[in-house]
């Protein structure tokens, strides 16, 4: 009997699917899902709301911080400082745009011969000193002016014999034949702001800052003839200043002014040379608040 190839396969088909019918019939049946399995311990109930209820809680804490520190901070940064009212009235008086000229000077002089006082014995001598001060400024605001000066300054001091007198003739002093010259010359920048007085317009009072740098010259000798010593000193000079005065209008343009020296910080860098031969260095500083009446400083302004 001959089988061709299409009905060999279609058999072997066959008895594949009997044998596969067969073992899903005998195979047993499996366990249920619960049995299969392992026991898992029950989980804690979490209440949802009672959760949601305490973050609920910090959150409102947390935010109620952050308002009050971002309160602290804007009150510090935008809130207004109270304005202290001290009735000073800031009225014109001298308008800007104008232009200011004038100079200031002083001088002082004493002389003594043979004169006596306290410790001081036989004072015999001259001196005097002379400051004169050219100045211009010019208005940029109202009552507020910037400006430069000059000043030349000279110091002269002689003394025949002066004696210091300390109740015992071993301890006495003595000094004679002493000659002092001095000349500084500065160049200043400065800044004015003046005020009224009473509301009117011919009184005032200003304030001036002033920066100053210059130098100069000085000669101590003592003795006489062959027996002289001298020391030549060349200075450099640097001082800030506050200087306040009175001004007084006695024409529409013209007007009288009165200062002295109050607050200021001085340098003072000396080289010497003594009898032409040694040299030598000193520095001095300082800062002083009085009244120099050395300072007072009397002077003429026109204003255009």
């Amino acid at each position: 009997m001959k089988f061709t190839a299409s009905e060999a396969f279609s058999e072997t088909a066959v008895a594949a699917s009997d044998t596969t019918e067969r073992e899903a019939t005998e195979a047993p049946e499996a366990p249920p899902a619960q049995e299969m399995a392992p026991s898992v311990p029950a989980l804690p109930q979490i209440s949802l709301s009672e959760n949601a209820a305490g973050s609920d809680e910090y959150g409102e804490a947390d935010t109620v911080h952050r308002r009050k520190w971002r309160a602290f901070l804007a009150s510090l940064l935008v809130k207004p400082k109270p304005k202290v009212d001290r009735g000073i009235l800031n009225e014109l008086f001298i308008p800007r745009g104008q232009w200011m000229g004038g100079v200031s000077f002083g001088y002082s002089e004493y002389s003594s011969e043979n004169f006596d006082i306290l410790l001081l014995k036989s004072w015999d001598g001259i001196g005097y000193t002379l400051r004169t001060v050219p100045y211009f400024a010019y208005f940029y605001r109202n009552n507020k002016a910037v400006g430069g000066q000059f000043t030349y300054r000279r110091n002269l001091l002689k003394l025949n014999r002066i004696g210091l007198d300390l109740g015992d003739s071993d301890l006495d002093i003595s000094v004679s034949d002493l000659y002092f010259l001095e000349q500084v010359y500065l160049g200043s920048v400065f800044h004015r702001s003046y005020v009224s007085l009473g509301g009117t317009k011919r009184f005032g009072l200003f304030n001036e800052i002033r920066l100053s740098v210059g130098g100069g010259q000085s000669k101590f000798v003592t003795g006489t003839g062959k027996d002289v010593d001298g020391v030549y000193q060349h200075i450099f000079d640097l001082q800030v200043g506050l200087r306040p005065g009175l001004i007084v209008f006695i024409m529409d343009n013209a007007a009288l002014e009165a200062s002295v020296d109050v607050v200021g910080f001085k340098y003072r860098h000396i080289r010497q040379i003594f009898n032409r031969v040694e040299t030598g260095t000193r520095h001095t500083s300082g800062a002083d608040f009085k009244i120099n009446l050395l300072s007072i400083g009397l002077g003429v302004s026109i204003y255009l």
